[in-house]
């Protein structure tokens, strides 16, 4: 019962922001490249060519997000909003994480072919950086 009650509150939380806090969330959307590459930036340090290829490849696979599939992210919302309204059951919140996890998957999927000509390009010293990095966190 614990799970439930914290997707609740993530899922209420990602609600209220996006409906509540429209501009917030439309800047953190409409600067989820740069954000992507920072976080990245986290695990390993990129050259400057390596970064640039990211960088574009960022801008690209977010574009193709905006087109394809962020009214799907966004009918998800509605729909957990409906499910929230109500209280939600065992079974709903059972969705939501399914839901949550096609959702991820579907996006990590698509957005793999786009970092992968950057991934390839790691040498032996970052992905050391990069393991390490993994294994800390």
């Amino acid at each position: 019962m614990h799970i439930v009650k914290i997707i609740a509150v993530v899922v209420s939380l990602s609600v209220m922001l996006s409906t509540a806090g429209c501009s917030v969330l439309g800047l953190t959307y409409e600067h989820a490249d740069w954000l992507a590459l920072r976080y990245a930036g986290r695990y390993v340090t990129f050259d400057d060519e390596q970064e640039q290829t990211l960088r574009s490849a960022l801008r690209e696979r977010l574009e193709l997000h905006r087109r394809e599939e962020l009214s799907g992210y966004v009918a998800f919302l509605w729909n957990t909003e409906q499910m929230l309204n109500d209280g939600l059951t065992a079974n709903e919140a059972g969705e939501l994480l399914s839901g949550i996890r096609r959702l991820y998957n579907r996006t990590a999927r698509r957005t793999l072919p786009y970092i992968t000509p950057t991934l390839t390009t790691l040498t032996d010293a970052q992905i050391d950086e990069l393991v390490n990095n993994i294994e800390q966190r």
